[in-house]
């Protein structure tokens, strides 16, 4: 069972230096910090992490990411937030899979967005 807030927040502490040697202001949001979901906690950092890093690359200093989660119905929704550039459509296709929805626009970055059902 991964608690979600504890993932997060590990990856919020990994990607901190990182952010601020960018100049990126890094945000948490996490609305229920008790969310747990059916899988191990290092799969679900694992699976979190690329989508960060990836994010990272993108923005620009000056620029806002938000790593958050959020319970929706039966689901968990897991989201990483951007105001870098938007991720082509081509890349887009390649990322995306069943659980993954990706809304990119130009001039407004990205927003991954990743569903679990909740444990």
């Amino acid at each position: 069972m991964a608690k979600v807030a504890d993932t997060l927040i590990s990856l919020y502490k990994i990607a901190l230096p990182f952010c601020e040697r960018k100049k990126i202001s890094l945000n948490l949001d996490l609305s229920d910090p008790t969310m747990t979901i059916d899988m191990q906690q290092r799969q679900l950092t694992n699976s979190l992490k690329s989508y960060l890093q990836d994010s990272i690359l993108r923005t620009h200093s000056s620029g806002t990411i938000t790593l958050g989660a959020r319970p929706n119905k039966k689901t968990i929704e897991i989201f990483i937030k951007d105001t870098g550039d938007a991720i082509p459509k081509a890349k887009r296709a390649e990322m995306a899979a069943e659980n993954i929805d990706i809304h990119s626009r130009h001039g407004y970055g990205t927003t991954i967005t990743l569903e679990y059902p909740k444990a």
